[in-house]
């Protein structure tokens, strides 16, 4: 994976009219002519780029020749369009578990990234086999500036209450969407947002009036409605699930479905991956990816508070699934379906 960035010498341009020009480079990658061999997705289709706004990921068969070829997609373009790469974010992950067999990179300017590090793409850390320390320390030092900018000591304590909630906790939701945050990450967001909610100083800790488990309870029961960072994370990596099993198609979600079909029940026929995943109980398998393994515990833990509404009419009970069915009852406490195979 090739991550870079654009800059150009274009005066007086909006970003509308960069994106139509950068879209062109795209097309250029795909186009079968200039022999770009691009990334191959579970399903057999392939993407060679990702691209927002000036950063652009290319996703490319890790040989060296396929690179050269690449990057002279990436000369001609630049050439045509008086874009230049910003070399200071020109950085290539080698995603493979075979050792790269070949160095010549220097010429390029390229920076190969280290087993275990990271660098930054659309503000969220990427690498391969990325050290989990990495990705929490970026959420903290995320945080950490946002309460740089107001003092507690001048707010009341509703005031510091929207604060941690539209603010603080606000900041952070976008990472906790896409990567899978540690225990110990999650305890010291806990620990920042309570210091700040009681008052405290910056990097001073202070004791709390009530305990976090009622901090987090709604105001009519006696709490202070305090959005828990773990259980907020939780129901993200269930909306990135939900959005992946749509049916609308994208690189991202191909990859989602695949995971899904991974931990489907085996012989249980040729099921849709939504239904796989929504009658399947059981853990993720073991060498699934930390996001995936976060993924499934988090479904799995709503799924338990999922309440199934009966089938009313006749084309309703046909289509209830056969198996993990048998809570599902009529009026009358018989069950539709059938109970799960053994």
């Amino acid at each position: 994976m090739l991550h870079m960035g654009f800059s150009s010498t274009w005066t007086n341009r909006v970003m509308t009219l960069y994106l139509l020009v950068a879209n062109v480079l795209g097309h250029m990658l795909e186009d079968p002519k200039r022999g770009v061999i691009s990334f191959m997705l579970p399903d057999g289709s392939r993407t060679t780029n990702l691209m927002f706004a000036d950063d652009t990921n290319l996703l490319l068969k890790g040989t060296e020749a396929n690179l050269d070829i690449a990057m002279q997609v990436l000369s001609t373009f630049c050439e045509a369009t008086d874009a230049k790469l910003n070399e200071s974010k020109l950085v290539a992950i080698w995603a493979s578990r075979q050792p790269r067999d070949w160095t010549r990179t220097n010429d390029l300017g390229i920076v190969w990234l280290a087993e275990g590090a990271n660098t930054k793409y659309l503000g969220s850390p990427i690498g391969f086999k990325m050290n989990p320390a990495n990705r929490d320390r970026k959420v903290i030092i995320q945080l950490t500036k946002q309460l740089m900018i107001s003092s507690p000591r001048k707010l009341s304590m509703t005031g510091r209450h929207l604060i941690v909630n539209q603010v603080l906790l606000a900041s952070i939701w976008y990472l906790c969407s896409c990567a899978s945050l540690t225990t110990s990450a999650f305890k010291q967001i806990r620990g920042i947002v309570r210091n700040y909610l009681w008052g405290a100083k910056l990097d001073k800790h202070t004791r709390a009036k009530v305990s976090w488990a009622i901090a987090v309870q709604l105001i009519a029961v006696g709490g202070l409605k305090v959005l828990d960072p773990a259980m907020q994370a939780r129901a993200l990596l269930t909306k990135l699930l939900d959005r992946g099993l749509s049916p609308e198609y994208a690189p991202w979600k191909t990859l989602v479905r695949h995971r899904v079909n991974q931990t489907r029940l085996m012989g249980g026929g040729k099921w849709t991956a939504n239904a796989h995943f929504v009658m399947q109980p059981r853990a993720a398998p073991l060498a699934s990816p930390p996001l995936w393994k976060a993924v499934h515990k988090a479904f799995s833990t709503i799924r338990q508070g999922l309440d199934q509404i009966p089938p009313t009419t006749f084309y309703e009970k046909l289509r209830q699934p056969i198996f993990a069915n048998s809570l599902i009852k009529s009026s009358t406490g018989t069950p539709f379906g059938c109970k799960p195979m053994t």
